[in-house]
């Protein structure tokens, strides 16, 4: 019993200065562990190590002594002084020189003036804040406290059950190097080995890329009996006229200075791969080469078969003869009125003579039929002059198709005639906007001479060329299916022509057998 009582007795004084020594009282963890609740000692009632008594001397009164000066001291406050039971502060004690914990503590931190709290999680242990958990002082060695409850303590007592706000040691907090910081302390290596070894970079493909790949890749080549099928088939070919992309030309791309005075649509522009270049100068302001047509590939993709322009302005007409005269066109194929509704096109060919810029124009004569009117004309230059004949279609209904048999038949005679000439440029056709009417007639044209060298036709692949080379032709999908009747049409005709060329020789054919079987009239003997 009596090894027990000062044993306690020996944790009691312990406590106490370590109480005086933080500033704050002992928390409820180590209260909790004794048999018997006692009243907290403060700075200035602490109890020291008492030695060994008899047993008569257990129920004495304990007579309260103060912490050695030597070891520790509590400064009271000169304008407030402290009372029994008040909690000195870290700040206002004084530490002995041979204390452990350095005098210049930071203090920036702020402590708690008492460790009375309701739960033990409340202040964090001593491991926590860096301290060791079984702290010794010197004064220790210098106590008249008895060794052998001094041993029995260290084994009743754990002081990682203590939780307290002890003062931090100066230097214990380790300095964090950047890769800490930043959350990692995994080096960064960049290996620059493989470099060499990295596969090429693909090619991107823009839109733009997309469009003429799908332009120049389009086929559908159909012979006479599928063309036929084909050309009755309006769902299908309106589904396959959308999926064409129009390949419209974007005004950044033209780069042309002013070049919207010389357009009739500011939507419609000639692509930049293929526009016809004038020979007239360029400045800042206007560039005179500038004209909105585009030269068009024929059959057998001929570079220069036809050009597709728009309607001459008022402010282009000498820009189109000059082009005319240039280009050597021998034909020009013009399907719009001058005046539908509104104005379509300014009459360009003089009614007998006049003078465009550098040209001269001639009207040697009209003739009216089929459909349309043909003018021979004169073009002349200093002293050269040219033939040339100008078809004028005028039954195109405005928004609408006209019938396939006049179209047709505009088509070969200028076939025809162009067969004739010796060195024929490039056949020169325009509408209004230069797309719509004037794709319809190029692609007839084209698909026809196809039709007739190949007995097949790819119509889808046609119109596909024509858009690579001026954006927009055909321009609806009516117009998609009027090129199929007229080339239904002109395939009937060319079986037709080729079942009457079969039986004109079978009929010769036969006609020879008879006559070399039949001998003749004969001679008669008197």
């Amino acid at each position: 019993m009596r090894g027990l009582l000062g044993s306690r007795r020996v944790q009691r004084s312990i406590r106490v200065c370590l109480c005086g020594a933080l500033g704050c009282r002992v928390g409820k963890a180590v209260s909790s562990n004794m048999d018997q609740t006692e009243e907290p000692a403060l700075c200035n009632d602490m109890d020291p190590p008492e030695e060994p008594h008899s047993h008569n001397d257990v129920n004495k009164p304990k007579e309260s002594s103060h912490c050695d000066v030597d070891q520790l001291r509590c400064h009271p406050s000169s304008s407030n002084t402290k009372q029994p039971g008040d909690v000195l502060s870290p700040s206002e004690m004084e530490l002995p020189c041979d204390h452990p914990y350095p005098r210049n503590v930071d203090q920036s931190r702020d402590f708690p003036s008492s460790c009375e709290m309701d739960q033990p999680g409340d202040c964090p242990v001593l491991s926590d804040m860096g301290m060791s958990r079984n702290p010794t002082f010197p004064s220790d060695a210098n106590s008249n406290t008895d060794p052998s409850p001094a041993s029995d303590m260290d084994q009743t007592m754990n002081f990682s059950t203590v939780q307290k706000y002890p003062l931090p040691t100066v230097g214990s907090r380790k300095q964090a190097r950047l890769q800490e910081r930043r959350g990692s302390n995994v080096s960064l290596v960049l290996d620059v080995s493989s470099l060499g070894m990295v596969e090429p970079l693909c090619t991107i493909s823009t839109p733009r890329d997309t469009i003429l790949q799908l332009l120049r890749t389009s086929k559908r080549p159909l012979d006479a009996s599928q063309l036929q099928v084909a050309s009755r088939q309006t769902h299908i070919l309106d589904l396959e006229y959308q999926q064409i992309p129009p390949n419209f030309v974007n005004a950044t791309e033209l780069n042309v200075p002013g070049h919207a005075l010389k357009d009739r649509y500011k939507a419609i522009l000639p692509n930049p791969e293929t526009r016809v270049l004038l020979g007239g100068s360029t400045t800042e302001v206007e560039d005179n080469s500038y004209i909105n047509a585009n030269c068009i590939r024929g059959y057998g993709e001929s570079a220069k078969s036809y050009i597709a322009t728009q309607a001459p302005m008022v402010n282009t007409v000498e820009d189109f003869w000059e082009m005319v005269w240039q280009e050597e066109s021998a034909i020009i194929v013009m399907i719009v009125e001058l005046k539908e509704m509104t104005e379509k096109c300014v009459q360009y060919w003089p009614d007998q003579t006049d003078v465009y810029g550098r040209v001269t124009v001639v009207v040697n004569s009209v003739v009216s039929g089929n459909g349309y009117t043909v003018r021979e004309m004169t073009v002349q230059m200093g002293s050269e002059s040219r033939r040339l004949r100008h078809y004028w279609y005028s039954t195109w209904p405005d928004h609408q198709i006209p019938p396939a048999g006049p179209l047709l038949q505009l088509v070969l005679d200028v076939q025809s005639y162009r067969k004739t000439l010796c060195s024929p440029g490039p056949t020169v056709v325009h509408c209004r906007a230069g797309i719509g009417r004037t794709g319809c007639f190029i692609a007839c044209s084209a698909c026809c001479e196809q039709l007739e060298q190949e007995g097949q036709v790819d119509v889808l692949g046609t119109v596909c060329q024509l858009r690579l080379d001026r954006g927009g032709m055909i321009q609806t999908t009516e117009q998609y299916q009027f090129l199929y009747l007229a080339l239904a049409l002109h395939s009937e005709k060319l079986g037709e022509k080729d079942t009457n060329q079969s039986t004109d020789s079978i009929s010769s054919q036969r006609r020879e057998k008879e006559q070399e079987n039949d001998p003749g009239p004969q001679e008669s003997s008197e």
